[in-house]
């Protein structure tokens, strides 16, 4: 078996502190995340074996652009409901090129009928991971 060093990132910003207000290396500050990766990568050459970044949403290094870039992954919500409706049963939250979106509302219509409801919110990428949320409802 070989062993392997995976670097997880997660302060892609300048890295401010109470110390050093503007950052302790504040030209970063605007750098996408693509050549954020490149100058992490080639930095540490080859001590470590894979990287993770994890703000403000995780690369997927199965999904290239047409120059070889490495996109982010896509996070997407999925609505159901035991009763009422929603007005888009899939929302898209993150966009692998554009980053966050600007609106994520949705609208959600009350059952006809009074009683207990379930809405589930299943927020899902494009590399198979999944969490939900349950929301109890009650309709008078």
């Amino acid at each position: 078996m070989t062993l392997k060093t995976s670097l997880g990132i997660w302060a892609l910003g300048p890295m401010i502190t109470r110390f050093v207000p503007v950052g302790y290396q504040p030209q970063w500050t605007s750098e996408n995340i693509v050549d954020k990766v490149k100058r992490a990568v080639a930095g540490l050459g080859d001590l470590i074996d894979d990287y993770e970044f994890h703000y403000p949403w995780e690369l997927n290094p199965d999904n290239l652009d047409v120059n070889g870039n490495v996109l982010h992954e896509q996070i997407w919500v999925d609505y159901l409901l035991t009763g009422g409706k929603v007005k888009n049963d899939v929302i898209i939250l993150f966009d692998s090129r554009t980053g966050r979106l600007p609106s994520t509302v949705d609208d959600l219509h009350a059952p006809q009928a009074a009683g207990d409801y379930q809405l589930w919110a299943v927020v899902r990428d494009d590399r198979g991971g999944a969490t939900w949320l349950t929301v109890p409802l009650h309709a008078r």
